[in-house]
Order: structure tokens, then sequence, then C-alpha cells
């Protein structure tokens, strides 16, 4: 607010010199220039001037090679002006490009080879309609120039010069007006002539820059903070400091998203979303904020991949070409980078896939430190199946499809579109194309070089994976090598398959020596049914459950899972996700790591430091033994609760754990120091009991 940025010269910027968000007022831009941006000819870049508040001036700015050299973003209070400002070489339009800005002047702006406009954008910039309401063209000039006005509003555009369109409201086209100036006759007519004084060029001289010449660097100190202790496997669970780590997972967006701010936040947290300009929930995420507000509603868990597509445009699900590289905002940045040439499917350049997007590993890179900083975990997922297979608008924009690659990938094109489907599933995973393999390689070793040396991340293969073992294979050995490259880096990976894959895999030696922990995803049981679909086919997990006839899991089916594998790999850590089920309890009492349990659990349940022992499990029931002291058990409805009490020196006392709020509910029902005691539950449902010593 009241801020002044003058003569500055910018070169080789991507997209906005200066860039005034909603947030700002009153802020004059007064002989500053955009020269030569590098950047793709695309939405969203070579901005040269941008505002988006209110009471903000441009004077005698100058932009060139841009594609909207002055922009006014979306439901702009204003008023703003744009003041003998000049452009050339343009490849777009000045004027607004967001929904109904308001109180727009343009006074005395040269357009040199691009256009003015106050239009109805459509369905461009994610569906702006009505762009600009209640403004002025004034004794502008353009290539070409749009006045049109909105229903309820109007627009004008007196004294302009060039070719137009539109049913706004015209006055003297083609002819010069008085006064030269709206803006400096209604200054004037304001404050006064001396008033315009302020205006004028305000430009110092090296050489007259004296005092401010000389001031020296300004010394930053290091504050970076101590190394955090983070998440550990001990003896088949993951803790950190404060014990067992537990809590919930943040879903994230990976394909969604808008540019109004009132409905951005809908969309939810993503890693690797970048809105230009702004940043917040369901925008460009503030990776801090995420982290702390993540400990605060006692999630523990974010699990990032790839985003679908980059331009929010295929959003329609259509799988035609792009004419035009407007793409849309907010984009998700793909882990490879932009080669600068040629043409993909979205009318941006190819993408270079021996280059890596350091935007995309830089969020995540950031992301690992604050997460561990507040005792959170991020899932590197790194890859994604959703783009290989259901919806062929999934593989129409992805980077390895060979339109969109400089790279010459043996992928068939014209895709084989099946109807608006695809099965890209085979040929991705097909490692027999050497080219394929080295960048494979080459991706999984830069995913894990960027995340290495941080403690709270677990790498999987990707999400949806329903591909075959020798892919798997491939992923492992690559890790494998780049371990013993690597040696002083520990890293966490998880194992997360089809359990014909997953069981393939851990009856390797060799293999099964990398995998720290078992993800429960992909498959499970249902009483005496098991739903387990082998891995190969060219089927998403999705439809594969479609397909699935039988029941879904239970409480007591997730428990028999976690302690098979648990029981079978006492050092590997088991986790879920994504099955369908609601009662975390019985899968921590089985042994499982990172369960969902409440926020408001009762600490001494997790407790740091401890020494955590699976019990003998009993018929419907399971528990974990803590420092041989307390004893946690879930049991099933009806179930009688077995307690065994060998090595005990006292009573102990047995207590309902509640099951919302996590913490133990009395009064405490007495046992006998006995080697067996049999209880009855307390009610006649599933229940999770705490049972503890008796005080001295």
């Amino acid at each position: 607010e009241d801020a002044w940025v003058r003569d500055v010269s910018a070169e080789g910027l991507a997209s906005a010199v200066v860039y005034l968000g909603s947030m700002t007022r009153a802020v004059t831009v007064m002989d500053v220039q955009s020269l030569r941006p590098q950047s793709e000819i695309g939405g969203y870049r070579r901005f040269g001037f941008f505002s988006a508040g209110q009471q903000n001036l441009f004077v005698r700015c100058e932009a060139e090679d841009a594609l909207h050299a002055f922009a006014v973003g979306a439901l702009a209070a204003g008023p703003t002006v744009f003041h003998d400002c000049r452009a050339t070489q343009l490849g777009g339009f000045s004027g607004s490009i967001g929904s109904w800005a308001s109180g727009i002047l343009f006074d005395g702006v040269e357009v040199e080879g691009g256009a003015l406009t106050l239009d109805n954008l459509e369905i461009e910039f994610g569906g702006a309609g009505w762009a600009a309401a209640n403004s002025v063209l004034w004794q502008c000039s353009a290539s070409k120039i749009v006045c049109r006005s909105p229903p309820g509003a109007q627009n004008w555009a007196i004294g302009v010069w060039g070719q137009f369109w539109g049913d706004g409201r015209w006055q003297a086209s083609n002819e010069f007006v008085e006064p030269r100036s709206l803006y400096l006759a209604q200054l004037q007519e304001r404050l006064g002539a001396g008033a315009l004084q302020a205006l004028a060029s305000f430009h110092i001289e090296p050489e007259e820059a004296g005092i401010l010449g000389r001031l020296p660097h300004r010394v930053v100190a290091d504050v970076s903070s101590a190394p955090v202790e983070g998440m550990r496997l001990v003896n088949g669970w993951l803790i950190d400091a404060d014990g067992i780590m537990a809590g919930g997972t943040r879903p994230v967006a990976w394909w969604r998203g808008h540019l109004l701010p009132s409905r951005a936040a809908e969309h939810g947290a993503a890693l690797t979303r970048w809105l230009p300009g702004r940043t917040g929930p369901g925008e460009t995420d503030d990776l801090a904020e995420l982290a702390r507000e993540m400990a605060v509603r006692g999630e523990r868990v974010l699990r990032h991949h790839w985003g679908l597509w980059y331009d929010r445009r295929r959003e329609d699900h259509q799988m035609v070409s792009r004419m035009s590289p407007l793409v849309w905002p907010p984009f998700f940045e793909q882990p490879w980078a932009r080669s600068g040439q040629g043409t993909a499917w979205d009318g941006l350049s190819l993408y270079d896939l021996t280059r890596f997007n350091p935007w995309y590993f830089g969020r995540l890179k950031t992301f690992a430190q604050k997460a561990a900083e507040h005792g959170r975990v991020l899932v590197n997922e790194m890859y994604f199946q959703h783009n290989i297979l259901e919806s062929g608008a999934h593989w129409v924009d992805f980077p390895w499809r060979p339109v969109n690659c400089l790279q010459e990938t043996v992928f068939p094109e014209p895709p084989p579109f099946e109807g608006d489907t695809i099965r890209m599933a085979h040929a991705f995973y097909d490692l027999t194309v050497p080219l394929h393999k080295s960048l494979h390689e080459a991706y999984i070793r830069h995913c894990l070089n960027n995340l290495k040396g941080e403690p709270n991340v677990i790498h999987t293969l990707g999400d949806e994976y329903s591909g075959p073992l020798p892919f798997m294979q491939f992923w492992l050995d690559v890790i494998g090598k780049w371990s013993q490259q690597d040696t002083d880096r520990e890293i966490l990976v998880a194992l997360s398959a089809p359990k014909d894959v997953q069981d393939a895999v851990l009856a390797d030696a060799v293999r099964s020596s990398l995998v720290d922990i078992i993800e429960l995803k992909y498959w499970w049981r249902s009483g005496s049914e098991i739903f387990a679909p082998a891995g190969g086919i060219e089927l998403a997990p999705r439809q594969h459950a479609r397909k699935w006839k039988g029941g879904r899991p239970s409480a007591e089916d997730l428990a028999r899972m976690v302690r098979e594998y648990r029981s079978r790999f006492p050092d590997k850590a088991v986790i879920y996700s994504e099955l369908p089920i609601d009662h975390p309890w019985a899968a921590f009492a089985a042994g499982a790591s990172l369960p969902p349990l409440p926020l408001t659990t009762d600490a001494a349940i997790l407790s740091p430091g401890a020494a955590y022992a699976l019990s003998p499990s009993q018929a419907g029931q399971w528990g974990i033994r803590v420092d041989g002291q307390c004893e946690l058990i879930y049991v099933r409805s009806g179930q009688s609760l077995v307690v065994d009490l060998e090595g005990w020196s006292t009573g102990a006392l047995v207590r309902l754990v509640e099951q919302k709020t996590g913490q133990p509910v009395g009064p405490g029902l007495p046992l006998a120091a006995e080697k067996r005691h049999v209880v009855q539950p307390f009610v006649e449902m599933a229940g999770v009991y705490w049972i503890t010593k008796e005080a001295e």
C-alpha cells in the first residue's frame, strides 16, 4: 500500500516485471521496462505488467515481446490506470484477463502489433466470461481494439485508432480528442496543476546516487535449524522422538483448481500446483504453513505424485490437440523440463525427458524439510499410473507420449484409443526398449538424489500401481545400485503393489532386503474371500474393484492382514491406505504403523522410547505390549477378552479406550495376577482395551 516502483529495467524474465496482486493498493509504477522476456509463448507467461489490486497506476511503462503487456486480473476492484504506456512485438492482447475487473483506464496507450480488449473471454482463462466492466480506452492505438459492454455495465472506446470489434460505446473513432489525457485532466481537476509534477520522470544517474550507491551488502546470518530427529524404523515400527507415529492422511489434488479466490480453497493441497503470483490454500501452497496445519489437525502423512496434466483445459477430458498455447492456471508442474523446442499437444514446447524440472523437485525437497520439522511424513510416489490407463485424455498430454517430447519414445501414434479409453500400461512398463529403460533409471535416481538425507520420507514406486513384477524388480534394483553408491544415505522404501507382486518380491532375499515397509493397498481379505487381482493386467485398481462382487474388509480382516505380514517379516513396518475400512484401532493393535488414530490419543499408548512387542493373537483379538508393563488389545464384537499376565509382577487394571478421543476411560477393572485371565467385554461391540499395571 502506498508504494512506488520507478526506473527499473528488467530483462529475461518469464512473466511480469511488476506483479501487483489482489491485496495491493495505491501503487505507482513509473518508467519501468520489460525487455527480451524468456519463456514459453503460453498462458500466464510474458505479462509485462499486471495488476489485480485497486488504485494502481502505471506511467510510461514499456514492454516488448509480451503476450499480455498490460494486464488486469480477475475481480480487480480498480481503478487501474495505464497512462502513456508502450508495447511492441506482441503476441497477444492487453486488457483484463480475468472475470469482471472494474474501473480500468487505458489512457494514451500504444500497442504495436497487438490488441487492446475490453471483452467477453468466454471459456478462455479458465472460463473468465465477461472480463471488464465500466472501463475506458482513451486516445489509444492498437492493431486491433475490442470493446464490448456486459449486461448491466458499460465499456467505452473514445478517440481510439485501430481495427474495431464490439458493441461497446464508441466515440470519435480514428480521431484525436481533447483532453489528450483523461487521467491527467481528472488529476488536475481534483488536486490542481501542481499534482502533475509528481508524475515527472524520476531518474538517478549512478554518479548521483550518493550514499545510496555506497551502502554495503547486507550480511544474512546463518539461521539454519539444528538437524531434526526424524522418522526411524525400529523393530517393525515407524517411530520418532515422540514415540509411535500415528495420524491421518492429508488428501491432495492432482488435476483440479480454480482462479477465483472464493473457489480456490475447494481443491485441497498440492505440492507442485503453481498459480503464478498467488500463494495460499488451493493456489501455490505455502509449504511451511501446510506442514504446520497438518500437525494441528493430526494429519501425519501427505502422499505426493505428479499431476494428471499440466494444463487445466484438459479438465474437459477431451482428447483433441490445442490450437492455442494459452494454457489455464493453476498449473500442475511435471517432473520433466520443457525444452523450448517444437510444439506439444497442449501448445507449449516439447518436454525433454533427460532434464528435470527444478521447481517441481525443489518443492518436494522443501516440503520434506518442513514436514520433518513438524513431525509429518511425505510419501514420495515416484510414478502415477493414471496417465497410462482409463480415459484417453489421461494420455494425450503425458510427457512420455512421442508427440510431447524430444526423445523418440516407442509408443504408437496415433494412440490406440478404444473409444475414449487408453491401455498403454504394457508399453510403458516394457523394459526391453533401451531408451525407455535408461529414461526410467535416470528419473528414479533423480527422485532419490533429490530427497536423500530427508528423514521423514517414504519412497514408493507410484500411485495406483497395478503393473507387472519385472518393473517393480527393476525399480528396486535401481534403488539397490544407488544405495551401494551412496551408502551414507539411508532411505525408507515401501513395497506397494498387487499381492502376487508383493509376495514375489518378499520371497526374493536380495530385493526383500531393500524393502523397509509393506503397504497393504491393492488387495484385501473379506472373511474367507480374497480380492487380489494379479499384477500386469491392463486395468487400474478401481477398474479391478468394480469387477469384484465380494465383500469389503472388516476391521478384523484388516487386522488379520497386518498381523500376517508383521509376523512373517518382523523387521519391516506394515502400513495400509485406501482400503475401505474405518477402524484404525484394529490395525494398530495388530501391528500397523502410521495408523490414523485420533489426535487426542493418550500419549502413554504411543510412548516414546518404549519397547513394543506383538502379543500372541487369540481368536478375534490382537494386541501389542509396551515395555512389558502395558498392553493394548483389540477385541471383535461379542468376543471374550483374553489377557496373558505372565511376567507381570502385580495385578493390572483394564480400561476401554474411547474410540473418538483415543483415551482410556474408567473405572478400571482389576485383573488377578494369574497367568491367564478371561473377561467378558464391557459392550456388545468391537472394543479396544488398555491394560496397565496396578499402582503399587
